[in-house]
């Protein structure tokens, strides 16, 4: 925090910030056929992001 503390400015501690992360995946179908290592990838993703 002091690194961001000049003359002017006053930073006052709060504990009502609920900050959250939201993540997605997009991938392409099609690639799976032609690189099958994808899907074994892709399978414990998509059950981590379900």
């Amino acid at each position: 925090m002091h690194k961001h503390r000049v003359e002017n400015t006053v930073v006052l501690p709060f504990d009502d910030f609920d900050p959250n992360l939201a993540t997605g995946m997009i991938w392409r179908r099609n690639r799976t056929a032609s690189q099958p290592d994808l899907q074994r990838l892709i399978e414990p993703a998509k059950s981590a992001l379900h």
